[in-house]
């Protein structure tokens, strides 16, 4: 018997961020916090699963 620690990835589950500043943000900044919320995410998803899995990240 086998047993896997791969969670299986859904298409109805989503992560939502929720940004509430106060003052502007500069779009550099933005993007490069977004670039890097997306690399953790495909960091999770390949530790998480046994297959080559692309996961869709789009706004």
């Amino acid at each position: 018997m086998e047993i896997s620690s791969a969670i299986e990835i859904g298409f109805s589950q989503k992560l939502e961020i929720k940004i509430n500043n106060q003052k502007p943000v500069v779009l550099t900044d933005l993007t490069m916090s977004l670039l890097g919320i997306n690399q953790q995410y495909q960091r999770f998803i390949e530790s998480e699963t046994n297959q080559d899995y692309d996961a869709s990240t789009e706004l």
